[in-house]
């Protein structure tokens, strides 16, 4: 397999040198070139055609201008994975949630020390590997691994009656999720799972970021929930999040199975695991981000005879996931986020 084709933007020549000299050994990766922001970077990716961008905020102050480049080349370049890096923000900093809202693959925290530790070398080559395997697995038939069995085997009845929304997003999903979710109405009458590809360390500022949009309860899910009509429940970082049936009742599941797809949580994990638990009733909703994750459960909840919803190319920030259960021909409908929104309150009006 070849080498991943990286660019390196920052404005800080020094760290640019930094960056290049402890990237250009690691394995799977060919640095290509590093060069600043602005239009002098623009320029350079449309020359060179990297597979990825590592943009780099190294300088006091720099967050807004990473945070303008960060939206340049999503505008120029949707399907380019970009992982930021900064040495001014760790993990869980509302600059770095910022980042990841603003169409981020990943962000890694290079620490205040004028040399890149190895264990951030080490970091930063494998979130600048992710989306590149992530693609070429779009396309994998290989069945997928068993989730932990559930209680009750036999499977629920079918039933036009929308029970669940269950939904799958990544790249771009907290300035998604932050458009979506707010517009549900309140007191929505089913139960909303969300599987988010984040770092732990984002988990709860999207919550708290969420919480105070919503007209409806957020919650990170917990291993025994009952799913409440009107509560929106986010999958943990690290965790896959299931739904199954104890007792003749739904109860949410947390697993540390392996990852599916490159993904813990992992969306095919949910889809599959909602649809034997709700059957038709169950509506899956595919919004931006890379790979493929939630197509193989998609097309299980079909089987199930729920229905599936995806956002369409125009409005993603990345058109990996949702364009992966088109292109199988899984989606009932391929809509903007607006249109999505107005489609679930529809489907959902008749339990209401």
């Amino acid at each position: 397999m070849g080498r991943t084709r990286i660019l390196i933007l920052d404005d800080n020549v020094s760290w640019r040198r930094t960056l290049t000299r402890s990237l250009e050994t690691a394995t799977g990766l060919e640095i290509l070139g590093a060069v600043g922001l602005g239009e002098l970077g623009l320029e350079k990716v449309r020359q060179i055609a990297p597979e990825a961008v590592l943009l780099s905020a190294s300088s006091p102050g720099a967050e807004r201008s990473t945070t303008n480049m960060l939206d340049s080349l999503k505008t120029h370049f949707p399907q380019l994975p970009v992982v930021v890096a900064s040495t001014l923000d760790e993990r869980g900093s509302p600059h770095a949630l910022e980042y990841l809202t603003h169409g981020a693959a990943s962000f890694v925290p290079l620490g205040a020390s004028s040399e890149l530790a190895e264990e951030r070398r080490e970091a930063l080559r494998k979130v600048l590997l992710e989306p590149i395997n992530a693609r070429k697995q779009k396309h994998d038939s290989a069945n997928p691994p068993e989730t932990s069995a559930v209680v009750e085997t036999s499977p629920p009845p079918r039933s036009k009656t929308v029970a669940a929304v269950a939904i799958g997003v990544s790249t771009g999903g907290p300035d998604v999720l932050a458009r979506l979710l707010p517009a549900l109405p309140a007191r929505f009458p089913v139960p909303v799972f969300v599987v988010q590809h984040i770092l732990p360390e984002f988990t709860r500022s999207l919550i708290e970021r969420l919480e105070k949009a919503c007209p409806n309860p957020v919650r990170e899910a917990a291993e025994g929930d009952v799913p409440a009509p009107g509560t929106i429940w986010i999958a943990p970082g690290e965790k896959h999040l299931e739904v199954v049936r104890v007792d003749g009742k739904p109860r949410l599941r947390l697993s540390s199975a392996p990852p599916e797809n490159l993904c813990r949580p992992a969306a095919d994990v949910l889809f599959r695991t909602a649809a034997r638990t709700y059957g038709g009733g169950l509506i899956a909703v595919v919004l931006t981000g890379m790979g493929s994750d939630g197509m193989r459960g998609c097309r299980e909840i079909r089987e199930h005879g729920g229905s599936v919803l995806v956002q369409d190319k125009a409005s993603s920030i990345v058109w990996g996931m949702p364009g992966a259960v088109a292109e199988a021909g899984l989606a009932d409908e391929i809509l903007p986020p607006d249109q999505i929104v107005a489609q679930l309150i529809k489907r959902t009006r008749a339990v209401s």
